[in-house]
Parts: structure tokens; C-alpha cells; sequence
């Protein structure tokens, strides 16, 4: 025996609720089995309401669009990524080898001012963190100014005090000058009458025209003299402060 969908209809409440008797049952599921409409109709009695089907069409297609636009984010999030990476990398390293930072005068000392036989005048700078640097200005009247400079966020010696020490030397005016100088990147023609360490205007004054600077002992020579011949090691003991 068969039943109409009608019929079927009317049993479903007793059906979902457990109701009806075994052979009603029966006759409910079997015909279920054939009929997607009423199969539908239980299916909303029990809270999982089905979308017509033009419209459980549509949202297959808005699914799949969904998961074609996820996926193409989490590639957009990968490439803005690398981006970002790459703006990053190219911003450290125009800071690190364009940016200049002068180092504060606190950081910076001046000793072992010395005369040498040939009349050049040495002397160390001692820039605090171990920073490298190379930067000058030349005044009007001959004035010299090294400006201790670092590069942002700057290259740091990493703690190692003995190469926190600079050897310096110049030539002042009425002396010739020899081109092999830690100051050769300086025209050698230049007349310089005074020396000063830090900004222009602000610096530390390591010798002006007319001061008396000790001359150097046979030690400090012969210190030098390894130091020009590749020998800096025991250069930098010496002046090391520590």
C-alpha cells in the first residue's frame, strides 16, 4: 500500500513526534524514500530547512567565490609581505650607509697629543661604543673639524674597548705634508691652523697656530712607526683605557 503525498503530509507531525503507530511508520518512510517534496517538508520539521534549489544553486556559487577570494588574500597577504620585507631592507640600508648621526661630545676624548720629528702633530680620539666614522669640514682660516659621526642606526664595534681608539695625525701650516696620513682624504695641500674634534663651533680644540705641543717621546716614535708599518695591535694597548 502506497500512500499520497496528502496523506503523508497530514502523518508527518505524528511521525516526527513518535507518534503514529509502526505501520503508519512504515508506510511514512517508505514513501519518503521516493518523494524528495515530502522528504523536504520533514526536513523543515526538524530545523534543517532546505533552500529551493535555483536558490542552493546560488549559494554553492557564492561558496566557491568565497573560497577563490579567501584564497586570493592569503596570496595578496604574501606579497604585500615580501613588500613590506624588501621597503624594509632597502630603508635599513640607505639609513645605515646614507643617515648620519653625530656622536655626542660626552662620548669623545682627546689624548697622547704629541709632536713628531717631522713636525706632524698625533694624537688619539677615543669615540665611545666603538663607532666608525670618517667626516670633516674645513673652516675659512684653515680651522680643521672632525665630527665624529656615526651611520643610523649606526655599526657598533661590539664592546671590544681596544678599537673604541683612533690614531690621528695632521700637518699644520708651514710643514709639509706627507700623502701617506691617516688624514690623506684631506687636499695635502692644505694649510691647517687649528684642529678641532665635534661640530663646528662646538668642538673640543686639540691644537691652534702657536700652541706649544710636547714632542714625542723615543717610545711613542717607535709606537708609531709600528703603527704606520702595519703593526696597530700594540698601538691600541697602549692607548686602550682600560
Amino acid at each position: 500500500m502506497k500512500l499520497t503525498c496528502s496523506v503523508v503530509e497530514d502523518l508527518l507531525p505524528s511521525y516526527y513526534e513518535g507518534a503514529c503507530s509502526k505501520v503508519s511508520r512504515e508506510l511514512v518512510e517508505e514513501h519518503l524514500k521516493e518523494c524528495e517534496a515530502c522528504q523536504r517538508v520533514l526536513d523543515v520539521m526538524e530545523g534543517e530547512e532546505l533552500l529551493p534549489p535555483e536558490e542552493e544553486k546560488e549559494e554553492r556559487e557564492l561558496r566557491s567565490l568565497a573560497h577563490w577570494w579567501k584564497k586570493k588574500n592569503h596570496l595578496n597577504a604574501i606579497v604585500y609581505t615580501m613588500f613590506l620585507v624588501v621597503i624594509l631592507g632597502v630603508g635599513y640600508y640607505f639609513a645605515t650607509w646614507y643617515v648620519d648621526v653625530t656622536i655626542a661630545a660626552d662620548k669623545i676624548e682627546i689624548s697622547h697629543v704629541y709632536q713628531m720629528p717631522d713636525g706632524r702633530i698625533t694624537f688619539n680620539l677615543f669615540v665611545e661604543g666603538g663607532y666608525d666614522f670618517q667626516h670633516a669640514e674645513k673652516g675659512e682660516n684653515g680651522e680643521l673639524y672632525i665630527i665624529p659621526k656615526r651611520s643610523f642606526p649606526g655599526t657598533p664595534d661590539r664592546g671590544n674597548p681596544l678599537w673604541w681608539n683612533h690614531y690621528m695625525d695632521f700637518y699644520p701650516a708651514g710643514i709639509e705634508r706627507e700623502p701617506s696620513s691617516p688624514m690623506s682624504y684631506f687636499e695635502p695641500d692644505e694649510e691647517i691652523t687649528a684642529v678641532y674634534v665635534g661640530p663646528v663651533g662646538k668642538g673640543i680644540l686639540v691644537w691652534q697656530e702657536g700652541d706649544e705641543v710636547p714632542k714625542a717621546t723615543q717610545e711613542w716614535e717607535e709606537l708609531i712607526a709600528r703603527y704606520y708599518a702595519g703593526d696597530s695591535q700594540k698601538y691600541y694597548e697602549t692607548v686602550s683605557k682600560d
